[in-house]
């Protein structure tokens, strides 16, 4: 499954409307914070379906399902699929300027 990036965020960049090195940085944090939500919602999703023994389980699998959330989750926070990281900026740099 390929996820696709919404044209109007920009990859690792602040919008045009905040050029300074904070708006950057606040935007790559409020982007970090997105991506650990989306991954703690996605262990809480594995957690509800139930395991099979059919193909065996082992702690390299489990490892492997966390390293493959915490990816997917980075993957989704980069497209801007959620908007909560661009939620959160708006917030936080609204109080910046009061």
């Amino acid at each position: 499954m390929k996820i696709q990036p919404d044209p109007s965020v920009l990859k690792g960049q602040a919008p045009a409307s905040a050029p300074d090195n904070e708006s950057r940085e606040l935007r790559k944090t409020c982007r970090e914070f997105e991506s650990l939500l989306i991954t703690e919602m996605l262990k809480s999703m594995r957690a509800t379906v139930p395991e099979s023994d059919l193909f065996g389980s082992s702690k390299k699998e489990e490892i492997f399902r966390s390293m493959l959330d915490v990816e997917t989750a980075k993957q989704v926070s980069q497209t801007g699929a959620f908007k909560l990281g661009d939620i959160i900026y708006d917030q936080l740099s609204r109080q910046g300027k009061d």
